[in-house]
This record gives structure tokens, sequence and C-alpha cells, in this order.
């Protein structure tokens, strides 16, 4: 239910998206391609609307950096620092021996909160670096032969944000009393598999093995159930 207006908010929000590219055909001469004919190539080029200096700053700065920076981020921090106090109220409530045998759910909720907000920042500080030179970044995009800062913390957002993906992971291994548990769950749900696999692997090396037992009923056509004589177990 939570999951279909953040995805129809996602969707509409890209949108404009799908204009900022087109298919562009690029003749390259003879004298460049190293042949007698001109030589036709298929490529993917900016639209107008890419390099439009009130769309870059109004969509590409401004709406996505309140939609997917600014706004996310207080949201996250509001609803989880109200989580957060909620928990230390119950727990002083409760008694001491409930409260350490309890997880630390709170020192888990800020660890993630923490290292969401970390790894998001350097994605909102280079929003606001090219809202503030917004010329200069768009001269830069064609004609600059340098190193440009804004284009050089594209790759260090994208490694942090995966980086961010995956964390969580590790603070639910190493963070507070409910890491311990975690951990534990996970070691004998590995080890238990690994048994299972060890010993199904040894049982199909042995292979089956058949056992003739006395005084074993079997099922006859004709009589129903009797009793295997010994003459029959003889043979």
């Amino acid at each position: 239910m939570y999951i279909l207006p953040a995805i129809a908010m996602s969707f509409l929000i890209n949108i404009p998206r799908w204009f900022e590219l087109e298919i562009k055909v690029y003749k390259i001469p003879s004298t460049r391609n190293g042949s007698n004919t001109d030589i036709e190539e298929w490529g993917i080029a900016g639209t107008w609307l890419r390099y439009d200096k009130r769309y870059v700053n109004f969509y590409l700065n401004w709406t996505l950096l309140f939609f997917t920076g600014i706004i996310p981020l207080s949201l996250l921090a509001f609803l989880n620092t109200r989580i957060y106090l909620r928990i230390k109220e119950v727990q002083k409530v409760r008694t001491a021996q409930q409260t350490r045998n309890e997880p630390n759910f709170g020192a888990t909720l800020a660890s993630i909160i923490i290292i969401f907000i970390v790894c998001h920042l350097p994605r909102i500080v280079k929003n606001i670096y090219e809202i503030i030179v917004m010329n200069q970044v768009i001269e830069s995009g064609e004609t600059c032969s340098g190193m440009n800062p804004a284009k050089s913390l594209v790759h260090i957002n994208n490694f942090i944000l995966t980086l961010n993906a995956s964390a969580n992971f590790l603070v639910y291994c190493f963070v507070g009393s409910f890491g311990t548990q975690f951990l534990d769950i996970l070691k004998r749900t590995f080890i238990c598999s690994s048994i299972l696999k060890g010993i199904s692997k040894m049982k199909f090396q042995r292979g089956p093995t058949l056992r003739l037992e006395e005084n074993v009923p079997k099922v006859s056509p004709l009589n129903g159930i009797e009793k295997i004589t010994e003459d029959e177990t003889n043979v």
C-alpha cells in the first residue's frame, strides 16, 4: 500500500528524462575514417531540452534536489527520531531485566539514519554546487577539456549510494544486541545447511543399501497380507 505512491511519484518525476536524449546520425568524412567514402554512424545526443538553462535550473537542479534529496532526508530524520524517542520512553517504563534481554533497536535505527545521511550528503552538495555555478557547468559540458568537479563527483556519488544499499546488512550484524542475535541465526542457518549438504553428499556416494529382514509382512494379490516364510527368506 505504501509502495504504490512512491512508484507513482518516481514515475512522474522522471517523465522529462525521456525527452532529454535522441538518436542522431553522425557523418564521418573519408579523411577521418580511413576509407574512400563517408561513413554514417548512429549515436545518442542531447536534445534542446537537455541544454536549456531554465530546464536545467528548475528540473535537474531544484526539483531533483528537493524531491530526491532534502525532502526524503528530512522525513527520514524526523520520523526515525520520533521512533527512537518512543523506544526510549518504552524502555524507561520496563524493568532493567526486560530492557537487558531486548535487542537494542535504538542503536540500530540511529546507525541506519546516520549512514543514510552521510551517503546521500555528497549528492546534495553536488546539486547545490551545480545550482550556484549553473552556467559554468553547462558551458564546461560542451567545451571543457580539463577536469570538471561536478562531473567527477558523479562517479563518487554513485559509488557511495551503492555502498549505502549494502551497508544496512553490516549494521544488522555488528550494531547493538540485535546484531548478536542476527549473527547467531545466520551462523545456525549456514552451519545447518552445510551439514545437511554434507550428509546428503555422503549418502549419495555410499549408495542405497538393500536389507531383507525376517518376519516383514508383504502384500500378496491372492492371499492379502502374509508373513515371509523361512524358505522364502533363504532364497
